[in-house]
């Protein structure tokens, strides 16, 4: 049976995760936008690189050339993001699910 005290508990237990949750986030973002910046900048250095060969090869060629060198950091980068996406998305469920206590707090209220 559903009581007050209850779902003021599982409301306070919803808010301390939601704050964990929201720590998280932050570094999450942190790192996504450095791994991102770091790919970024490795990406642009090879394909200086690229353009000071004898040989340059077609546009496609060294970027394709420039794809494979920075495989890893992209690899990383890609990584980063979908860990802060998947959080993003946690938080919104946290909000949700405070949202839904919050709702039934006030209608238990109201039936006492």
């Amino acid at each position: 049976m559903l009581t007050q005290a209850g779902v003021e508990e599982r409301i306070s237990n919803v808010i301390s995760a939601l704050e964990r949750r929201t720590d998280e986030y932050d570094k999450l973002c942190q790192q996504a936008a450095e791994s991102e910046a770091d790919y970024r900048k490795e990406y642009a250095q090879v394909m200086i690189g690229q353009l000071t060969l004898t040989e340059r090869g077609t546009a496609d060629l060294r970027k394709y050339r420039t794809d494979r060198a920075t495989a890893d950091l992209h690899r990383t980068m890609l990584l980063h993001a979908a860990s802060r996406n998947s959080c993003r998305e946690s938080l919104v469920s946290l909000r949700e699910m405070l949202n839904a206590l919050r709702t039934l707090a006030a209608s238990l209220r109201q039936l006492t």
